[in-house]
């Protein structure tokens, strides 16, 4: 009996093991108040990972179901009795600020919508129906489109490779259009399905950590979306839905979310990092600039967080003797616009005092 009590102690010790993590004490059910058809109540054994595969159709949709539901705070424990929305269609919360924090922040949140991302204001007196472009105030910060959500693109980790590519254009043209048809060489064996929603990109510079030197990947820059239409065994025919520049064979495709699979890839939340590069490649950022993070989707990291920009401490002379230390001060915060694996794209929204914010500063959740 005891080589089989043994084996059971180790399959035991292994599967402990595999999980990798206690779970922190239980919250009690969560988000109560939510209801309406939309709206899940977890059972026993969910994972957020089954639950967009059973209700969604969709498993690689957690991250948006995530996204909507900023009372679970880490999508790797959810609870029998917490209730979850999956109504994806509906506006992101418009942030994920501690709760004490957000009466002191309300203004900065209200004034990101004219600052970045404001459409033009339709002519008074038309009587036109409103487009995309006469739309006023559309904030994509509260919206699911995701050409103006990532405006200003993302860092591609060298652990990500390009999912696919688009291999012809409507009629063999040199380049394609707004309406147009484009053809990825991706298809039911790569899972894709008829509505997916794809970015289509090239990749630009690379990125280096200016604090650990670490190459992180290569700059994005978004041309346009695509949506899936016709699907194929290895062949997808879409139509372009959007596009800022013209959009030519070769150009990379790829979802929003990197498709990390949450059953098997665990988050473990670290908040303390640093910013790591300025879009177009400055060396300064001010208050509407877009900056990147060295924090993502595996480090608990979400579209919406908002983050403290810190100084370094400072060293004062005492005028009674010796030297005093004053402590680190905000000189800014940062919105989270889009999270990837390991790295996310955020927006100044605030900037403070006479420090400016560089590369190398450090990062706190607020």
């Amino acid at each position: 009996m005891k080589p089989v009590i043994a084996v059971i102690v180790f399959c035991v010790l292994l599967s402990s093991l595999a999980v990798g993590a206690v779970p922190p004490p239980y919250p009690g059910p969560r988000g109560t108040e939510m209801a309406g058809e939309n709206i899940y109540v977890v059972v026993k054994g969910d994972t957020l990972w089954d639950i967009c595969q059973a209700k969604l159709q969709n498993p690689w949709l957690w991250v948006q179901v995530w996204e909507q539901n900023p009372h679970i705070t880490d999508p790797n424990w959810i609870y029998p009795g917490d209730r979850i929305s999956l109504a994806l269609d509906a506006p992101v919360p418009g942030t994920y600020v501690k709760p004490e924090n957000k009466d002191l922040y309300a203004e900065e949140d209200s004034a990101i919508k004219e600052f970045v991302f404001k459409q033009k204001t339709q002519e008074a007196g038309t009587q036109e129906k409103p487009t995309k472009s006469s739309i006023v105030n559309v904030d994509p910060l509260e919206g699911k489109d995701m050409e103006d959500k990532l405006l200003g693109g993302f860092i591609l980790e060298e652990s990500m490779k390009p999912f696919g590519a688009i291999v012809e254009l409507e009629k063999k043209k040199d380049f394609g259009v707004y309406g147009e048809e484009v053809y990825i060489n991706k298809g039911k064996k790569d899972d894709v399905m008829p509505g997916d929603v794809f970015i289509i990109y090239t990749v630009e510079e690379k990125v280096s950590h200016p604090v650990t030197y670490k190459s992180l990947g290569s700059m994005v820059k978004p041309r346009g979306v695509m949506e899936a239409r016709e699907v194929y065994d290895d062949l997808t025919k879409g139509v372009i839905t959007s596009q800022r520049d013209a959009i030519r064979k070769g150009y990379y495709v790829g979802y929003e979310y990197p498709r990390i699979v949450l059953n098997q890839k665990n988050i473990k939340p670290d908040y303390n990092g640093y910013i790591v590069y300025f879009m177009n490649g400055t060396t300064m950022a001010a208050k509407g600039n877009v900056v990147y993070i060295d924090r993502g989707l595996k480090q608990g990291v979400k579209a919406g967080m908002h983050f403290a920009v810190m100084g370094e401490p400072r060293k004062v002379k005492d005028p009674q003797g010796g030297i005093s230390q004053l402590p680190a001060a905000m000189k800014g915060r940062i919105r989270v616009l889009n999270a990837r694996e390991n790295v996310s794209t955020c927006l100044v929204v605030s900037s403070m005092g006479d420090e400016v914010i560089k590369l190398g500063d450090r990062i706190e959740i607020l």
